[in-house]
């Protein structure tokens, strides 16, 4: 490509990221956030350049003239530019021309093989044509035209001085994320993208993002043509996973080996690998980070949701922190390999995640849905009425827990909320900064050191800079999901994904059966089928039609096979195929589902590397 005055070239060679495998994905996007930085600090030089300084809007007339004069120059270096896109210029206004075009020869000049329409930035957020300039606005570029650089067909972009930002994602622009938020961060600025992309992005296009960058971070500096590194892990079931991950967290293999490459997992004793079977180990590994006697995560909302505890370094003073730092890295690496795990955690530590390890604007809402009893009976209690003769100090318990919870020796010490609290008695005063300072121990303070140690973790594979990007664009309710999958398993969506093999059709009796039996189950009984076909117990982000198996995305299959009537169903969880008997009733394909997900739903026999 080649830089032209202020107009810069981009190769309309369409470089395709979706559908492509990730291994011949690398070298492109490796390429190109190498080209998108070269072309970001062109563009600061531009702006930055007293010769190169945008104009304010002119009058149609002059603007006019200035594109007569632009295409002109452009004919000059191209003579066979159709005549269409004299018209693509007279529709631009106020574009720079002037002495930039003496700077040509010292140009590097870069091209980027972003693979979509550059015509449609064009497009303004305001159409306004009255719209005052703001000397401070973003700029961004207009197609001016089609020209051929160095043999290659180009299309010619030029700075507007008009303010405004692309719409997007639009019919014009991919909606690969991947691509879309480059493409703004070169418009805008890398601060300013965050902003632009806040809610346009869906969840699923928030995840495609983040894998896409998490793969260019990882894996891109890989030659596709070599082999990828392998990683190896062994577990045994009726060992103590956490023990497992010390020993290679001390030895930096397994999950803190090489991750670039691909994770081959098998559990002891056990001869089947595949991702179903690394589906599951993640379920297995992360609900020991749950278990009461490791004190590490506690529930106040019977286990739906998780919270690190306050008190456990008084279980494990000398490996809690590493603990959270495994299980960091094991989320971080959980989210890149696109595998739920068992742990769903609570909006509020999504968001002391999401922001870093820094609290966040809370409000007592935060404290009602993470502690509904706290708010009731201490927080809107002392607000609302006398605190005289409660006998209450600047201080709060360590770790406050019910009888029935498990509680470790010391969790209900005191502790100072401010200097010297344990002597400033409490007041209808300052009750409000009493309540304020204990909202922020229960919220951050008690769990600083643990939060700490798990964004050290996960740190490690997803960058704090990519956390500001990902705090200004998801919610934490999207991250929780991004980390467990979805919370429900919709009926509806799962049989719409689904396909039929082996001579079954979606008109067969059994088909119709299963799926009418998958309404009826309650959503235990669906995650347990869904466990036992897949190797997870949740629907990925996008549902169903983002199921996972060897080669990517996976439909659900339902597959005939010729067994006996009395058999029991049986799965094939690296394809989430389930192999259903010719079942001569609706009663009796409820009865052998039932007896199959509850007998069978863990571990697996492999023959021929496929898990069955």
């Amino acid at each position: 490509g080649g830089l032209s005055g202020n107009t810069l070239s981009f190769d309309e060679k369409t470089t395709t990221f979706v559908g492509a495998s990730q291994r011949e994905e690398s070298t492109q996007i490796s390429k190109l956030r190498d080209d998108i930085e070269k072309l970001k600090m062109e563009i600061k030089q531009m702006r930055t350049n007293s010769d190169l300084s945008i104009s304010r809007p002119r009058s149609p007339s002059r603007s006019r003239n200035n594109n007569k004069k632009n295409n002109n120059n452009n004919n000059d270096n191209d003579n066979s530019k159709s005549k269409d896109n004299t018209s693509n210029d007279s529709s631009g206004s106020g574009t720079q021309t002037g002495t930039g075009t003496q700077n040509n020869n010292n140009s590097a000049g870069v091209t980027a093989n972003l693979g979509l329409d550059l015509s449609s930035l064009t497009q303004q957020q305001n159409s306004s044509n009255d719209v005052k300039e703001d000397p401070n606005s973003w700029r961004y570029f207009k197609t001016r035209s089609v020209s051929k650089v160095d043999g290659e067909t180009c299309t010619s972009l030029s700075l507007s001085s008009q303010p405004g930002i692309p719409r997007w994602p639009n019919k014009h622009v991919s909606r690969d994320p991947a691509i879309g938020w480059l493409v703004i961060e070169i418009l805008v600025g890398e601060e300013k993208a965050r902003e632009v992309v806040k809610g346009r992005l869906s969840l699923v296009e928030v995840c495609k993002w983040l894998q896409r960058q998490l793969f260019c971070i990882h894996q891109g500096g890989q030659d596709p043509h070599e082999e990828e590194p392998l990683v190896f892990i062994e577990c045994d079931r009726k060992g103590d996973a956490i023990a497992e991950l010390r020993v290679s967290m001390r030895d930096k293999v397994g999950i803190f080996g090489d991750i670039s490459g691909q994770i081959e997992m098998q559990f002891k004793n056990e001869s089947a690998n595949g991702p179903a079977v690394l589906r599951e180990w993640f379920v297995h590994a992360s609900q020991f980070f749950a278990l009461p006697e490791k004190n590490l995560l506690v529930s106040r909302d019977n286990g739906v949701t998780m919270f690190p505890s306050p008190s456990s370094h008084l279980t494990s003073p000398d490996d809690y922190l590493g603990d959270f730092k495994i299980l960091g890295r094991l989320v971080g690496l959980g989210i890149f390999k696109r595998v739920p795990s068992a742990l769903r955690f609570s909006k509020q530590f999504c968001k002391l995640v999401l922001n870093n390890g820094k609290l966040y604007d809370w409000t007592y809402e935060d404290i009602k849905e993470l502690d509904p009893m706290l708010y009731k009976l201490k927080v809107k209690y002392i607000l609302e009425n006398p605190v005289e003769d409660l006998d209450l100090y600047f201080e709060d318990v360590l770790d406050d827990r019910s009888a029935s919870d498990f509680r470790v020796a010391g969790s209900d010490e005191q502790v100072e909320l401010k200097e010297n609290g344990g002597k400033i008695k409490v007041t209808d005063e300052n009750k409000e900064e009493y309540v304020k300072l204990m909202c922020e121990w229960r919220l951050y303070g008690s769990i600083r050191k643990q939060t700490e140690a798990f964004l050290s973790g996960i740190h490690t594979l997803i960058t704090e800079e990519m956390f500001k990007g990902l705090n200004a664009v998801l919610s934490p309710t999207g991250f929780a999901n991004m980390i467990a999958g979805l919370p429900t398993v919709d009926a509806e969506d799962w049989e719409r994904h689904s396909r039929c093999s082996g001579g079954y059709t979606p008109n067969d009796e059994q088909v119709k059966w299963f799926w009418e039996v998958v309404n009826e189950f309650n959503m235990p009984n669906r995650a347990a089928l869904l466990h036992f076909v897949t190797g997870s117990r949740n629907p990925p982000i996008g549902g169903f039609a983002r199921l996972q198996g060897f080669n990517g995305d996976q439909k659900f299959t339902i597959s005939k096979i010729s067994a006996s009537i009395d058999s029991l169903p049986s799965a094939h969880a690296c394809i989430c195929t389930i192999d259903l008997p010719m079942y001569t009733s609706k009663d009796m394909l409820r009865e052998r589902i039932v007896k199959a997900i509850s007998m069978g739903g863990i571990g697996f026999n492999g023959n021929e590397n496929e898990d069955l």
